[in-house]
């Protein structure tokens, strides 16, 4: 009688799947909800994914990189996630929330020289000032310029001596 050992696949192994699974879907323009619903090419097969499925998928995803498909397989778990697992849910808001960070990241990356130049006016506030205490040596004078990107002038940062020894160096 032969015995048979049984093992897990291991991590490089999720991501071999994910990778060649997101491969697929983009060689036969499929969806992550076509997929996630056992669709392939009109055909209906008789699996599904489930929420966590799609998160995982999602994060080997965003491993390698693939941050379009990522977001997509997240939007999908997002969707399946209908029996509100909340440590699901609070997992797919911290992707979301990354995700935004990386756009406001890339939206200010390429606007920066364009707003150094003046050629882009930033979206005026009222000016607010307000003394920041994070600081533990000194408060830091703030001035909100703009929300929208988030602009942000910190004054007498340095003091006059310090200011006068940076000019005469210059």
């Amino acid at each position: 009688m032969q015995h048979f050992l049984f093992y897990f696949p291991s991590i490089s192994d999720l991501h071999y799947a994910a990778t060649n699974l997101s491969y697929i879907s983009k060689i036969y323009n499929l969806n992550a909800s076509s997929l996630a619903s056992g669709v392939l090419i009109g055909k209906r097969f008789g699996l599904q994914m489930s929420a966590d499925d799609c998160m995982e998928m999602a994060h080997q995803l965003n491993f390698g990189e693939d941050n379009n498909k990522a977001r997509e397989w997240l939007d999908e778990a997002r969707i399946r996630n209908y029996d509100s697992n909340e440590e699901l849910a609070s997992q797919i808001e911290k992707f979301h929330l990354h995700y935004e960070y990386e756009d406001h990241l890339l939206l200010m990356n390429n606007q920066f020289p364009a707003f150094c130049r003046g050629d882009i006016k930033p979206e005026p506030t009222k000016f607010q000032c307000y003394f920041d205490f994070s600081q533990y040596f000194f408060p830091n004078k703030v001035e909100v310029v703009s929300r929208s990107p988030s602009i942000m002038l910190f004054h007498d940062v340095l003091g006059p001596k310090r200011r006068q020894g940076l000019i005469n160096i210059a």
